[in-house]
């Protein structure tokens, strides 16, 4: 009447417990990735006065146009 081979119950049993808590980590893990690697945040961010200075450097704006910038920023 009933077996005593626990494992191979309705879909399979533990493996289908194991995929219930994998698969919702996996999703969560996957959000978090997603959240810290997004263009635009974090280290990579570029600021204002950095945008400015790469201006400088590759000669779109002068000496004098970059200080007073800086000034209108208030860097």
């Amino acid at each position: 009447m009933y077996s005593s081979n626990y494992g191979s119950g309705m879909f399979g049993g533990g493996l289908v417990m194991i995929l219930m808590w994998l698969i919702p980590i996996l999703l969560v893990a996957a959000f978090i990735v997603f959240l810290t690697k997004r263009p635009g945040l974090g280290p990579n961010r570029k600021t204002s006065l950095g945008i400015l200075k790469e201006s400088n450097s590759r000669g779109e704006i002068g000496k004098d146009e970059l200080v007073k910038r800086k000034r209108d920023i208030g860097s």
